[in-house]
């Protein structure tokens, strides 16, 4: 990250990985298969997923806010709800396969498993218990949750209709150019001589 200053000579780079750098394609400042953004939100699941048995992602690096363990390479901070589904919607948006869709999905799981029973999400998790911290049920974690799902059910339909439709395409090609008995191709109506092609 960048921190201003407000000196003639420039700008303080803050190395702090911080979640909220999702941003950077959610809101269409870049592509989210460019390199960068690629680097960053690799660097955002290796750093601040939590390595306890609850797992998400934290806020930022060294996250001090409500943090109830001292091991900050194990617990970079509290996972949060939103922070583990920007992560989901940038899998979803870098999806080129259905399979691709495999992490976005376990981590949709992952959010409908640290709900309590009532469904309702909170702010963030204990990183040990998986228990409720501070605001339950917060709307922007159910906004965030309902928006990644739509997200995710849009990709896995463009997906799958696209690779139905190539599965069409190359299924009638392959009819047209097969020989026949006589060693002659078959011959089709104009219509579905045009959807071949």
């Amino acid at each position: 990250m960048l921190t201003l200053r407000d000196t003639d000579d420039g700008y303080d780079v803050d190395a702090t990985i911080d979640s909220s750098l999702f941003a950077l394609f959610a809101f269409g400042a870049f592509p989210a298969d460019q390199v960068e953004v690629m680097n960053t939100m690799h660097a955002i699941e290796k750093r601040l997923w939590v390595r306890t048995s609850i797992g998400g992602v934290a806020r930022y690096e060294n996250d001090h806010y409500r943090r109830v363990s001292d091991d900050f390479h194990n617990v970079a901070g509290n996972p949060w709800f939103i922070c583990t589904l920007w992560l989901a919607q940038w899998y979803v948006a870098i999806a080129k396969t259905a399979q691709d869709l495999a992490r976005p999905r376990e981590i949709l799981e992952w959010v409908a498993a640290h709900a309590v029973p009532s469904g309702v999400l909170a702010e963030q998790l204990d990183p040990y218990t998986g228990a409720p911290r501070m605001v339950a049920p917060l709307t922007w974690s159910h906004a965030t949750y309902v928006d990644v799902v739509l997200k995710y059910q849009s990709k896995y339909r463009e997906l799958t209709q696209a690779h139905e439709a190539r599965v069409a395409v190359d299924a009638i090609s392959a009819t047209k150019n097969a020989p026949r008995s006589g060693g002659k191709k078959r011959m089709y109506p104009g219509a579905v001589r045009q959807a071949a092609r």
